[in-house]
């Protein structure tokens, strides 16, 4: 995995970790700056030691279920977009853009086809195949 929502992993944890650093930096100053703010705001932390932990085990539940998540989607994404290249195989020719009422070729233009392919000794096999570009979207 290279890339997350299209940007590369480099950039986005270079980008994410210079963000998360600014922001400790300046809760640090204005800390540093307001120590009476500083003092109101942690007076609880000893008197309320389960909430406390209760809240911390809480945030690191919530991250590990949305990096899975994340994580899942791009597996999946990468497992069907390998399972639709497998399936498509080796192919020399493809020949696209029929004339009937939905844009494909008719059953006759396959045939027609596969009996002139069967006299040519170059041509192992014929086969048609009924492809819908951008059908699955993830």
């Amino acid at each position: 995995m290279t890339l997350l929502f299209g940007i590369p992993i480099d950039t986005l944890t270079t980008a994410l970790l210079t963000t998360t650093l600014l922001i400790i930096g300046i809760v640090v100053l204005l800390a540093l700056s307001n120590i009476i703010f500083f003092k109101i705001g942690t007076r609880n932390i000893p008197r309320r030691r389960t909430q406390m932990w209760l809240i911390i085990f809480a945030l690191m539940l919530s991250t590990t279920l949305l990096s899975s998540v994340l994580a899942t989607g791009d597996v999946i994404t990468t497992a069907v977009q390998t399972v639709a290249v497998y399936n498509l195989g080796s192919v020399d020719e493809t020949i696209e853009g029929g004339h009937g009422a939905l844009g494909y070729f008719s059953d006759g233009a396959y045939y027609q086809l596969r009996n002139l392919a069967s006299h040519d000794p170059d041509i192992t096999a014929v086969g048609a195949s009924l492809t819908e570009h951008d059908l699955l979207v993830a």
